[in-house]
């Protein structure tokens, strides 16, 4: 914010209100004084020295935002009054008649339309440099602030997961180790069992060694050898290291550059070959970015597509029909009549229709018909894209280019795209171009 104070002047303005209106804090506001810094000088600044004087004061993001925004509403005030006092003294000027013809005014007036259309570009100029000083870093830093808020509580959540789970592993183990320390006792038991039969001498030795083997048998069947969960807990850091570096990869500011949407049209149909004509749009034309590539991708469709189009067979077949009808009628007419004279008239008109007939059949095999397939119902990203092999060469002082595809197959549908890439990525993909080749 900025004092609103009333004169043209920024000598006018009270440094001590602005200071404290643009809340700088009283570290930054003490050097603007100790430095003597009037507004004028702060004015005739450009941004990145007012960037630099930002740092130079110890500003954080948001107190170096205000004071930019601060400079530069101040800024627009001076160029308003500035831009008030040249129209007062134009208004000012004695006004005079002049006579022209009308090829000075014509282009007088194409003059003052390409005035006003800088000056509407001015105002939009200006307006983007607004909404640039706008964009809050403040943005960025909350997003990141929120990643790593969510980081720790998911390290928290793995702690606690962690302490948890060793718990329980510590829970099952000291339970199976006290099992494990009873079965000794049972073993221990066993032994001195084994050796009172060893040691009884009246014991039949097929009595003794039954006996012995159900002891043992028993012993053994109490047993588990195995440990019930596993003495470890891992972590494998080498996969979320990666995952990562893609999420730091991805994260990046998009600068609204990239190309726009290109122009493609068709050019020239054949059965094998179709010739495509593309364009790129007026605004990247004329842009300081270079054209790094462009690329040109087409689709094959299935063969349902073009099952609703007439076949070259079909046409023929009408067209041979629609001739031996109008014969008949031809015939039919000419035996009415009874003299030779009618006859050979109606000869005549035979000959003629036969002769317009042929006409119109050649002049229609002439026209170039070119068919489109309906694609509402298809899914265009689970096609099959091919890239151009060629490099699309484009020549700015051209409005169109042209590019060929050839070996292609015949009464078939094809999906057409492009797009260009600059140093700010790719743009989009132009309207879809769709095609069927002719039949051989």
């Amino acid at each position: 914010m900025t004092a609103e104070v009333e004169g043209t002047s920024n000598e006018q303005i009270n440094i001590d209100l602005w200071l404290k209106e643009t809340k700088l804090g009283d570290s930054a506001s003490n050097i603007i004084k100790e430095r003597d810094v009037s507004l004028d000088e702060l004015i005739e600044f450009e941004d990145d020295d007012l960037k630099q004087f930002a740092t130079d004061l110890g500003l954080d993001a948001l107190s170096k935002n205000r004071f930019i925004k601060s400079i530069q509403k101040l800024k627009n005030k001076n160029q308003k009054n500035i831009n008030d006092t040249n129209k007062s003294m134009i208004s000012a000027l004695p006004k005079q008649t002049v006579i022209v013809s009308s090829i000075e005014y014509e282009q007088m007036s194409k003059l003052l339309e390409q005035y006003q259309k800088t000056s509407v570009l001015m105002t939009q100029i200006e307006k983007a440099i607004h909404t640039l000083d706008a964009f809050q870093l403040n943005d960025i830093e909350d997003t990141i602030n929120e990643m790593v808020n969510n980081l720790n509580i998911r390290r928290n959540t793995l702690l606690e997961d962690i302490d948890n789970i060793i718990k329980t592993k510590t829970n099952i183990l000291t339970k199976q180790s006290k099992t494990m320390e009873d079965y000794l006792n049972i073993v221990n038991e066993g032994k001195l069992k084994y050796d009172q039969c060893i040691k009884d001498q009246t014991m039949h030795h097929e009595q003794r060694k039954k006996l012995i083997i159900d002891q043992i048998q028993d012993i053994m069947d109490k047993a588990s050898m195995t440990m019930l969960t596993a003495p470890s807990v891992q972590f494998d850091v080498s996969i979320y290291d990666k995952t990562l570096n893609e999420i730091y990869d991805t994260m990046k500011i998009n600068n609204c550059d990239q190309p726009k949407m290109m122009d493609l049209k068709l050019k020239k149909l054949s059965d094998g070959a179709i010739c495509i004509e593309y364009a790129l749009n007026a605004l990247d034309i004329n842009s300081p970015q270079k054209i790094l590539e462009i690329v040109l991708e087409h689709a094959i469709l299935p063969k349902k597509y073009t099952k609703h189009i007439p076949r070259k067979q079909e046409k023929i077949k009408k067209k041979k029909k629609k001739k031996k009808k109008k014969n008949r009628k031809v015939s039919t007419d000419s035996d009415v009549s009874s003299d030779a004279d009618s006859n050979s008239s109606d000869d005549d008109s035979k000959s003629s229709m036969s002769e317009s007939e042929e006409s119109e059949e050649s002049e229609e095999e002439k026209k170039e018909i070119s068919y489109t397939v309906d694609i509402a119902d298809i899914d265009i990203d689970s096609l099959k894209w091919i890239k151009n092999e060629k490099k699309i060469k484009y020549k700015r002082k051209q409005s169109k280019n042209k590019y060929k595809f050839e070996d292609l197959k015949s009464f078939r549908g094809y999906l057409m795209r492009i797009r260009a890439r600059n140093e700010s990525g790719w743009g989009p993909y132009s309207e879809i171009l769709t095609i069927v080749t002719k039949e051989c």
